[in-house]
């Protein structure tokens, strides 16, 4: 059973990609998969520095926090791509909050995507599940349960919104997940034609705490920019390997 709904709606494409590049003995198999490049080296402003890496499907698939099996024949993808991984380190003699930080996605055509906090996840994952499994047939104990493991696993993520700190002389990685129009895309083919008719992308982060002096008083805000180019690849399997991988289109 899949679920095909509102953030996660694009599990139904990683299940697929999975299942493809995972076959063996099936001679050869083509996929086109959409890559994002990796942001430019850390930026650095006042005593905080950020590293940005956009995870697309093929990252998410390869990564046991973001793709796990919650029951049900489902697998737990919550958070639509492109999702940011981001490092952040603090060498103030303070704790920095991201209190009153402002972060946004932009496209190439100045559209805005707004960040989700981990309360907004769990919230419209909830309605989304509850609307599914009433459609379903299913009972009231197993929408819950469905509910409920999700939100655990959400719990052992760090997202980083206005609740995140960072102690002085430590680093945290946190990802970032956006508010992305992704209702009705149910294959590979139909996310990789959106994400190219949008980018590239800009991640925007504004009014970002970055100096404190030593009663711990904020000396400094920052803005960072972070460009995300995006590359449609058609990759080559043979017997479950990669063998090929061309590139068919960048923006």
């Amino acid at each position: 059973m899949e679920i095909n709904m509102k953030k996660v709606s694009l599990v139904s494409i990683l299940l697929s990609l999975v299942l493809i590049v995972s076959i063996t003995g099936c001679g050869s198999v083509n996929v086109e998969r959409v890559k994002f490049t990796p942001t430019p080296p850390p930026v650095t402003s006042g005593g905080l520095s950020l590293d940005v890496n956009p995870m697309g499907l093929g990252e998410i698939s390869e990564n046991d926090e973001l793709s796990q099996n919650i029951g049900f024949g489902m697998r737990w993808l919550p958070l639509d791509p492109p999702l940011m991984r981001i490092k952040v380190v603090n060498t103030n003699q303070h704790i920095v909050r991201f209190t009153g930080s402002v972060i946004k996605l932009v496209d190439k055509d100045k559209i805005v995507f707004d960040v989700l906090s981990k309360g907004k996840i769990k919230t419209q994952n909830a309605r989304s599940i509850e609307k599914y499994g009433k459609k379903h047939g299913w009972s009231d104990e197993k929408i819950a349960d469905t509910i409920g493991q999700i939100e655990d696993k959400l719990d052992e993520l760090h997202i980083l919104d206005e609740s995140a700190e960072i102690l002085p002389g430590f680093s945290g990685e946190y990802y970032l997940a956006f508010d992305l129009p992704t209702r009705g895309i149910e294959t590979e083919d139909q996310y990789n034609s959106w994400v190219m008719r949008h980018a590239p992308f800009t991640l925007m982060l504004f009014d970002v705490i970055t100096s404190t002096d030593k009663a711990g008083n904020v000396e400094l805000k920052s803005r960072f920019e972070f460009p995300i180019s995006a590359t449609q690849v058609r990759e080559t399997y043979q017997d479950g390997k990669l063998v090929n991988s061309e590139i068919i289109g960048k923006r």
